[in-house]
Order: C-alpha cells, then structure tokens, then sequence
C-alpha cells in the first residue's frame, strides 16, 4: 500500500474553516496531513485517529522568509503549551494539529481573525488574480481582434475554438474566485460585527471541482483538435514548463534552508523563473525552425511534372466539384489540391485544380479555384455569409463596394447561383453559390455557364 497520497487542493486562502475539516476528515481515515507542495497536498499513511486541527494567520509571513518571523516564533511557542503543533504553511496560512479534542482554539477573536485573512489575501490572491486576468484579457483581446480580421477561418479551426474556452474558462474561473471572496468577506464582516463567527464560504469546494473538471474537459477537446505533431509539441511544451516550475520551486526551497535572505531569494528565483522559461522556449523555436519539423503534418504531392523545364508538384486530393463535373475539359492532366480545416461551429475549404496536357508542360490552366465554408451551427449562416462579403471586399473602399454585386443567375430548391457585377456588367469569371449549409466563392476559368452547368454545380454543393 502506498505510503503517500497527493491531492490537487481545491481551496482558497480564506477557507479557512474547510481546511479545518477536511484535514480532520482525511485523518479519521488514515492519511495524516504532511505538506503542501508545488503541485498539490501531501498526506502520509497513518493509523485512523481523532484529530483536531486550527488553522491562523501571518499576514508577514513569506515562503521565501529564510527562517520564522519573532511573531510566529511566538505564536508557534505559544500553541505548543496550548498542546498545538505546527504541521505545515501554506502561503500565511499556519496549519496546526492536537490530538487534544479539548485543546484551547487558537484564534477567539473572530475580529482579529478575519482582519488577518484581509491582508493575507491582499498580499496573494488579490495580486495574482489581478495580474493573471490581465495577462488572460490581453490574449482574449488579440485573440479576437485576430479574429475580426477573418471569422471564417476561426469559427472553422477547431484547435483555435479550444483553446479561446481554455483562456474564457481561465477568465471565468478567476472572476468567480473574487467574487466569492468578496462575497465571503462582505457577510463575515457583517456576522463579526453582530457578535458571530466567521461563516463557511458555501458551495466553494464544489465549484472549485467542477471548475478543475471543466478545464479539464477543454484541455482534452484541445488536444483532440490538434494533429499528430501538434500533440507531441504541447505535451513536450507542458513537460518543459512543468519542470522549470519544479526546478526553480526546489531551488527556492534550496534557497531558504541556506539561510539566504527573503530579497536575495525573490531575485534569484524570479530572475531565474524568467530567464530559463525564454530559453526553453527559444530552443525549442530553434530545434522546430533548424529541423524544419512541421507540427500540422506535411502533405507529400502525388508526382511531380515538368513545366518549362523546372519540376512542378502535383496533388491529387479530393475535392467537393472538379470541373469534369460540369464541363468537357480536352486535358489529360490535372492537379487537384485541398486545404481544409473544420470545427463543431463550420467547415472551410480552399481548392484548387489545374489542368495541363502530357508530361513535359509549357502551360498550365487554372481550371478551378474556390472556397467552401460549411455552416453546421445554422444560427451562424448570415453572419458567416456577411463575414464573407467583409472579407471579400476587405481592400476595396466604399466607392468601388457600391459598383460591385451578386446577381442570382440561377435559383432551384438546392440553392441559388450567383454572378459577380462591377458597374453593371458581368465579372467574367467570378461567382457566388448559396445553399442551406453552404457558401462558395468561385473563380471558373470558363468565361460563361449554361444553365444546365449551373444546375450541376449547384446540386454538387447541395449534396
């Protein structure tokens, strides 16, 4: 049997009172509290005892303190012939245990008490969570104005999709974390001031968990949407962090037994934190440049071919319309390349299909270029379809937008056919297909189309 138990904790500073019993709990079963460390709680296999435990504060007290501060050698004094004895810290949390069911309760001023708690969090939670929202708003702010930029191709990657719900679960996890602190703070006060205990902060323990469980949900989703080499990249990546956190916590660790100074620690371990994290994350960018690693998967061509005497590689993917669907062609040769990504939100494709005669090629015709943008969430059709027209007319201004338009050409109960006009008169080449879930942009090298050749486009699209 294991001599040892780890758990991830799912408390906050101020709970003071669930720390308290679920030690205690944890005792009655057999598994005595030994340590917090960087990655989680520790308890040491023991036989089932009644124990009681009390939780104080020092708001002065620092992890990085190379010794106790005079007060809590004094208070550690004081709970000793109290029959206390100071199992662990966490933070300013001080973490004492009797055997004593009777032993005198160390904090009896709840005033006292919940005035300590104030400044503890002040010193961490306040600062972390303020610095860590900022950190995670920036990114959401880039991350959407990235966005704005082309909807289509974020709302249909599905790797950029999880990994935007990793940062807003991060976001709702660090607002709903203050809000129950100031929450808890508020009603503590105004229980202080009628002559009453501290309450329990309510249903935290719960919502930590399915907080811990949600982001663990989306971690998974996140990994799932990334190919192959991706995976291998963020687990390596994650390895890496995990052991600079683990190096520069050990050497923290090293630091304070040594008796260095608390200001002498911080820099070290701080300048240190910085310092190997950019370069980890320098050679890793090095080794993934130098050695050309691809992390989304290289797609090896079907052959090559020569045009005008320079070797040319061709593809022969599979694509949703060839032209051979709706027109003779007279070539012998084709090259037909897809690039395609999709999410639960829509799918977006770019095809493109050339058409050369015989092995050795002077000239190669662009037969068929188009994009599909696939809407599963159907409450998404008009603003992908608009995202579409920004998109398109992006780099036009709003004179040269006035004398462009869709005209349909073509309308059945599969969809609706539509060509591009520039001051009246048709774009020789460029058209616009609507379906229930579709939207297509193409560009046909064909100058113009029979009904029956639009007909068999658009029903390709519907299928």
């Amino acid at each position: 049997m294991a001599k040892y138990k780890y758990q991830i904790g799912t408390f906050n500073l101020f709970d003071y009172a669930g720390v308290e019993r679920h030690l205690e709990k944890m005792a009655a079963k057999g598994w005595q509290f030994d340590s917090i460390g960087s990655f989680g709680w520790k308890y040491k296999k023991a036989e089932p005892a009644q124990v009681k435990y009390s939780v104080t504060y020092i708001p002065e007290a620092s992890d990085f303190d190379p010794e106790p501060l005079e007060k809590q050698k004094e208070i550690e004094a004081y709970c000793e012939e109290a029959g206390w004895k100071k199992v662990g810290s966490w933070m300013q949390m001080q973490i004492f245990c009797s055997d004593n069911p009777e032993a005198v309760p160390i904090e009896t001023d709840e005033e006292l008490r919940l005035g300590f708690i104030e400044k503890s969090m002040k010193k961490n939670l306040l600062v972390s969570h303020g610095l860590l929202l900022l950190v995670f708003v920036l990114n959401m702010f880039t991350t959407f104005s990235t966005a704005k930029r082309n909807w289509v191709e974020f709302l249909s990657d599905s790797h950029r999709l999880w990994n935007t719900g990793v940062w807003m679960w991060g976001i709702l996890i660090l607002l709903i974390d203050l809000a129950f602190y100031f929450g808890w703070m508020h009603k503590a006060k105004k229980a202080v001031k009628e002559g009453l205990g501290c309450p329990a902060p309510k249903g935290y323990r719960y919502w930590n968990r399915m907080a811990w469980c949600g982001l663990a949900v989306l971690v998974v989703g996140m990994f799932a949407s990334y190919t192959s080499g991706m995976i291998w990249f963020m687990l390596l990546y994650l390895a890496g962090i995990i052991l600079i956190i683990f190096g520069v916590r050990k050497l923290q660790l090293h630091l304070k037994k040594e008796g260095v100074s608390k200001g002498g620690n911080m820099a070290v371990t701080m300048f240190l934190c910085m310092f190997l994290t950019i370069l980890f994350l320098g050679v890793f960018v090095a080794v993934i440049i130098g050695f050309d690693i691809s992390l989304t998967g290289k797609k090896e061509p079907a052959g090559t071919i020569l045009l005008n005497g320079k070797e040319w590689k061709i593809y022969q993917d599979t694509l949703p319309l060839y032209v051979e669907d709706f027109a003779e062609t007279g070539f012998n040769g084709s090259s037909r390349e897809a690039r395609e990504q999709s999410s639960f939100l829509a799918g977006y494709g770019d095809y493109e299909e050339y058409l050369f005669e015989g092995e050795e090629v002077t000239s190669v015709k662009v037969a068929n270029t188009y994009e599909v943008i696939t809407v599963k969430a159907k409450f998404l059709y008009d603003f992908l379809l608009e995202a579409f027209y920004e998109r398109e007319f992006r780099h036009s201004d709003e004179a040269e937008k006035q004398k462009t338009e869709y005209r349909a050409v073509y309308e059945s109960k599969s969809g609706t056919m539509y060509r591009q006009y520039y001051e009246g008169l048709p774009v020789v080449h460029d058209w616009l297909v609507l379906t229930e879930d579709k939207i297509v942009s193409m560009h046909l090298y064909l100058d113009d189309l029979t009904e029956e050749q639009m007909k068999k486009i658009v029903d390709k699209f519907a299928e």
